[in-house]
């Protein structure tokens, strides 16, 4: 049993490198042009799933409960009658082939379950037509992201955006001492920043009292005339409104 949570378009400078490959080839210039805009609509995603993995006994209640892990659904994107699409998994070495029947409204989609360590996927998008079928047109390389276990520290709660407090990170974690070290830090910046915008806001207040006190004079005379100014106004409105009515 699966359940999307997610989905997300990788960051084409991280995670997904295309390489455009159509060398010498047995079709027309006008026919690789063809395959070559086809290919290049070719896109890489995925979403963040749960994984079933089986019943386990909650020792404080005896009772069976359903238990998930995390995992990965890739998704294909723009897949056509005029391609095929091998999938290489460079750490397992397993290969996968699809064509267009294997997608739904041009979306190709397999599991990706182990996500203990980050994993490229190097996809291949061949020619599936004219006389160049066969041909390879276009090469991505996909890294599919790992668990990020540090993600489920309450010290995450405090810096969400922390690059090594995300769920999935696209590279290997680092060790735990260095984590804490780095979140000591990002808390060390923020102690930093708070300080810096509190002495702003003193030296603001400062540079008032100090204005007030070399001004006082000039302004308690020109607040007071405001205020004799507002109450003659005020009064000179009031009397001619009652002569109006009289």
């Amino acid at each position: 049993m699966k359940k999307s949570l997610v989905s997300v378009i990788l960051a084409l400078s991280v995670f997904f490198r295309p390489i455009d490959v159509f060398a010498a080839s047995s079709c027309s210039y006008s026919e690789q042009a063809e395959l070559n805009n086809i290919a290049a609509n070719v896109k890489v995603a995925y979403d963040v799933v749960e994984v079933y993995k089986g019943k386990l006994i909650n020792p404080e209640t005896d009772e069976e409960f359903d238990s998930y892990n995390k995992g990965l659904k890739i998704n294909i994107l723009n897949v056509s009658d005029e391609i095929t699409i091998k999938v290489t998994n460079n750490k397992t070495k397993e290969v996968k082939n699809f064509t267009s029947k294997d997608a739904q409204n041009g979306i190709i989609s397999f599991d990706h379950n182990d996500v203990t360590s980050v994993t490229n996927y190097n996809i291949e998008v061949i020619a599936n037509k004219y006389s160049c079928a066969g041909d390879l047109i276009r090469k991505i390389d996909f890294i599919a992201p790992m668990y990020n276990s540090y993600s489920e520290l309450a010290i995450c709660n405090e810096h969400p955006e922390f690059y090594y407090c995300q769920e999935f990170i696209a590279d290997e974690n680092v060790d735990y001492n260095t984590f804490i070290n780095k979140v000591e830090d990002l808390r060390e910046e923020d102690e930093k920043k708070q300080k810096e915008e509190q002495e702003e806001k003193k030296g603001f207040l400062e540079k008032i009292k100090e204005l007030y006190k070399r001004n006082k004079l000039v302004i308690n005379i020109t607040g007071s005339v405001i205020v004799v100014g507002g109450l003659t106004t005020a009064i000179i409105l009031i009397k001619k409104r009652r002569s109006r009515v009289l």
